[in-house]
């Protein structure tokens, strides 16, 4: 319990929006890493986590618990919880996409969480060059 508000029962917490792109619809088994891996968000830890992909709830290991694996599969479309498979990704497509990940850890010690991921990220940049005298801005 967070002694500085009584009515909230966790220590930690953390959300997390992650752009990604799928080459290939799940479960055709398209979707790759650059070394030829399918594409994979992992979840290991302990108390509560909620995956989103676009807004919609993937992967739900919520409640007080011990260590607990979850595994959404973007090639083959599978996600398992604890090995078991929970759902599939029949609603998403290829394209841009975005995972949200929240994580709440109720105690304040002995916890773990380990997240692995290799999506393909979505990366923008933007570049200003100024010429230093005549002060003429290209984009």
């Amino acid at each position: 319990t967070n002694p500085n508000n009584a009515g909230v029962n966790f220590a930690f917490g953390m959300d997390i929006d992650i752009e990604f792109y799928l080459p290939n619809n799940p479960g055709e088994n398209g979707n790759k890493d650059i070394y030829g891996k399918d594409m994979h968000f992992k979840f290991s830890g302990d108390d509560d986590v909620w995956i989103f992909v676009d807004g919609k709830l993937v992967l739900d290991i919520g409640d007080i618990h011990g260590v607990r694996h979850g595994d959404i599969n973007f090639s083959t479309g599978i996600v398992t919880y604890d090995g078991k498979q929970v759902g599939t990704l029949n609603d998403f497509s290829e394209g841009e996409h975005t995972l949200t990940i929240y994580y709440l850890e109720r105690g304040s010690s002995m916890s773990n969480c380990a997240i692995y991921f290799n999506l393909a990220p979505r990366f923008s940049i933007a570049l200003q060059k100024e010429d230093v005298l005549t002060r003429y801005s290209v984009k």
